[in-house]
């Protein structure tokens, strides 16, 4: 909401409790997620035609929308009106994006039990000389809506990626990916007060 971008910001849940947490902060919850898109097998997709799909029957037709997952907890205001800004620039779709904080040419593999190498012939090489690899950070989404609705998927032709710098990168899957996303947190947190200070 910071980030002043969001003529209305809602939370898609099957949860009374989350939904009532959700409105207390000034969200918005219209209609409760379907029970085939709540558990944790839902594919993002679906979870999001869902949502536009509701929103047209209630008669809201949006030209942009913007998904930003709930295991993100490190997304910035900036990052979301840099990225909007990206949207403005003729494209259908924008997606955050990382880098691999470690060579994917360094890759291992446990083949009945033995250790190989992913990438025998580039192993060898010096970090430096590999190419960079991207991936998905699974922090925040923009698609133009009519474009969604027609490919319904964000990775089609017009999109553009948003690249993030690693420490404000963290999925969260498990309780040690919690804690570690705890610890960035509060670096980022005492970071951007000590940036609005200078």
């Amino acid at each position: 909401m910071n980030s002043k971008l969001f003529e209305e910001v809602m939370v898609s849940t099957d949860d009374e409790e989350i939904a009532e947490i959700a409105i207390k902060y000034g969200a918005k919850v219209p209609f409760l997620r379907s029970i085939n898109n709540s558990d944790d097998y839902a594919p993002l997709k679906e979870v999001i035609l869902e949502v536009l799909s509701n929103y047209e029957v209630q008669g809201f037709n949006y030209d942009v929308f913007a998904c930003i997952l709930p295991t993100a907890p490190l997304v910035q205001p900036k990052h979301l009106i840099d990225s909007f800004l990206l949207m403005k620039e003729r494209c259908k779709s924008v997606i955050s994006i990382v880098e691999y904080d470690f060579p994917i040419e360094r890759s291992l593999q446990l083949v009945e039990g033995k250790l190989i190498k992913s990438y025998p012939e580039l192993y060898l090489k010096r970090s430096q000389d590999l190419a960079k690899y991207l991936h998905d950070a699974g922090q925040f989404y923009w698609a133009d809506v009519k474009h969604y609705l027609e490919h319904e998927s964000f990775f089609r032709e017009d999109n553009k990626g948003y690249l993030l710098n690693g420490k404000y990168f963290q999925d969260i899957d498990t309780i040690e990916d919690w804690e570690i996303a705890e610890v960035k947190f509060k670096y980022v947190h005492e970071q951007n007060k000590t940036d609005l200070h200078r």
